[in-house]
């Protein structure tokens, strides 16, 4: 839940969330949020946490949308969403069971042809 106090971790969470992500302007256009994603999507699957979560910010949204991401409409998420901005959009992306981190790529490389 969003902004609320974790108490404690659940024993088996169904989601991972990512949360302050940024990448150097040197390794900007290069990939390089394909590769972090791809290691913590490894690290999910690892935990058989099936779905990776975040809130986009500042108008990143097509950006994770292409990396494989949906937004949540969620009227209860909407309302945490009002301490962000006006633009902040919950989003998730299921993974996969047993797949690969090529065989992720390739399944957010085919959302984004759609």
């Amino acid at each position: 839940k969003l902004n609320e106090l974790l108490r404690r971790i659940p024993s088996r969470p169904d989601c991972l969330l990512i949360h302050d992500v940024a990448v150097l302007e040197p390794a900007r256009g290069r990939g390089a949020s394909k590769g972090l994603l791809d290691l913590v999507a490894n690290l999910a699957r690892n935990r058989k946490i099936l779905n990776l979560g975040l809130v986009s910010v500042y108008d990143s949204c097509m950006h994770w949308e292409r990396l494989g991401f949906e937004v949540a409409n969620n009227e209860l998420v909407s309302t945490k969403l009002n301490s962000y901005n006006e633009t902040a959009s919950y989003m998730v992306r299921a993974l996969p069971k047993g797949a690969s981190a090529e065989e992720i790529r390739r399944d957010a490389q085919a959302k984004t042809k759609r």
